[in-house]
């Protein structure tokens, strides 16, 4: 699972929440799903994690997104016994979520900083899912298509994320409680909302790090990498994949060490392994080294599972330096995270 998740608070809670987003409503509706979206909305606001709890299903919430985010990646596709033991172990991992993302919420609800520095969970995948998105930023614009069906309703919402420059669509599901208000249930496109977030973060970062990059690529360069993907049986079955570089030292300032990264790319240009690596010198100035790494590969990660299975043919380098140390203390490093707005 290397390198698939970057970094929610309460998915929504970041989103909708403690990004600033104000749900303006009609007051002359207090049976509406947005009038009852405006409750969380003010329960947060007060501190009020009994309220909080009232307006937000936290198992239904985090189990669904535990389902179509996290599981996916965690399940093999092999049938029988196998697929028993860890349908057994994704349960155990699930409730071990939903008890970390809502004591994390609560934690969130029920803090009065204005900061609200929160301490990240401990359990692995709620950690990597609270840094998946990170629109701290993000502001609402409007709310439309709202529709009920007898005790269930939609809702989608819109947000702007000042930092990317976006709006994001987020469609949530509500269902009627007995005194007729309505609970928080689920985000319906959560899926296809982390991959548009993803990708606009992406973008970003690119547009970055576009001057940065082409200042790297004046002082040092790879060579198109060569690659392999070997198995060996003794003296225990293993995979590796094998990355050869051609590095050239253009800069006229001594280079002290350089950062760099190799993605191995799909058919769709998905990307099926992410390494990064680091090389010490001092290196003479002018001159072209190759470098050999390894990496053994984990049959049990997706993504490198499909590396293990695919044809050498449908796949593709992608050689990045993401920074590099002069002899003279200077250096330059392209961002892996986007910044802070002011």
């Amino acid at each position: 699972m290397k390198n698939r998740w970057k970094y929610l608070i309460a998915l929504l809670l970041v989103l909708l929440i403690a990004a600033g987003v104000y749900f303006f409503f009609s007051a002359n509706n207090k049976k509406s799903p947005e009038y009852s979206l405006t409750l969380l909305q003010t329960a947060i606001n007060s501190n009020d994690w009994d309220a909080v709890e009232k307006r937000m299903d936290m198992n239904t919430f985090y189990g669904q997104v535990f389902d179509d985010v996290i599981a996916p990646t965690m399940r093999p596709t092999n049938d029988g016994f196998t697929n028993d033991f860890f349908s057994g172990i994704l349960q155990n991992v699930k409730a071990t979520f939903i008890s970390s993302m809502t004591e994390y919420t609560k934690e969130f609800v029920t803090k009065n900083s204005a900061d609200k520095t929160l301490t990240l969970p401990e359990q692995v995948f709620a950690r990597k899912f609270i840094g998946i998105i990170n629109l701290k930023n993000a502001t609402y614009k409007k709310y439309s298509n709202v529709k009920i069906h007898g005790s269930t309703s939609t809702v989608d919402i819109t947000i702007n994320d000042k930092t990317l420059d976006k709006d994001f669509l987020i469609q949530v599901s509500m269902k009627k409680l007995p005194d007729d208000t309505w609970q928080l249930v689920k985000i319906l496109n959560v899926t296809d909302l982390l991959s548009n977030i993803k990708k606009a973060q992406a973008e970003k970062l690119v547009a970055l790090n576009k001057p940065l990059s082409e200042e790297i690529a004046n002082q040092i360069s790879i060579s198109k990498g060569k690659f392999d993907i070997k198995t060996r049986a003794n003296p225990w079955h293993s995979t590796a994949f094998i990355y050869n570089p051609l590095v050239t030292f253009k800069s006229d300032t001594q280079i002290a060490s350089f950062i760099g990264q190799v993605q191995v790319l799909g058919k769709n240009d998905d990307p099926l392994f992410t390494q990064k690596y680091i090389v010490n010198g001092p290196f003479p100035i002018g001159a072209k080294q190759d470098y050999s790494f390894s990496w053994t590969l984990n049959p049990f990660v997706p993504g490198e599972k499909a590396l293990i299975e695919a044809n050498k043919n449908d796949l593709k380098l992608k050689e990045t330096i993401l920074g590099i140390k002069f002899i003279d203390g200077k250096n330059l490093q392209i961002l892996e995270q986007i910044p802070e707005a002011d």
